[in-house]
């Protein structure tokens, strides 16, 4: 099977399916777990929706798509440390002409992923 994510979408399968997307601004993280050969990908856009009102999660929000990971993970009966991840994108799309721009701090998406693997603790978010 192939899939090709669209901004926004998530997909979580086996080793028979080849997941692909193309990136600009957005980002994508991928996760394999190497012995069970399960993985998936998401292709979110934003860190986050900023407000929580109950509706269901939404893979273009980073916090929201790594929730679907954990979800897919917690179904497979497997842990977030025993994942192999990785994080691609992020690119800046527009230089702005002829004048500097204002740097801007980027948002610490890899801090979510991080806390989804806390193998120095040996503690999983996953109950």
């Amino acid at each position: 099977m192939d899939i090709f994510l669209q901004p926004g979408e998530f997909y979580f399968g086996d080793h028979f399916t080849r997941i692909r997307t193309i990136l600009g601004s957005c980002v994508s993280i991928t996760m394999w777990h190497p012995h069970r050969r399960i993985g998936g990908m998401c292709h979110y856009m934003l860190p986050s929706r900023g407000t929580k009102a109950g509706k269901r999660l939404d893979g273009r929000y980073a916090d929201e798509a790594l929730q679907l990971f954990l979800h897919e993970i917690r179904a497979a009966g497997t842990w977030p440390e025993e994942y192999q991840v990785k994080l691609f994108g992020g690119g800046n799309m527009f230089r702005t002409q002829g004048r500097k721009r204002k740097r801007r701090k980027k948002p610490r998406v890899a801090m979510p992923i991080a806390a989804m693997c806390p193998a120095a603790t040996g503690k999983s978010p996953i109950n």
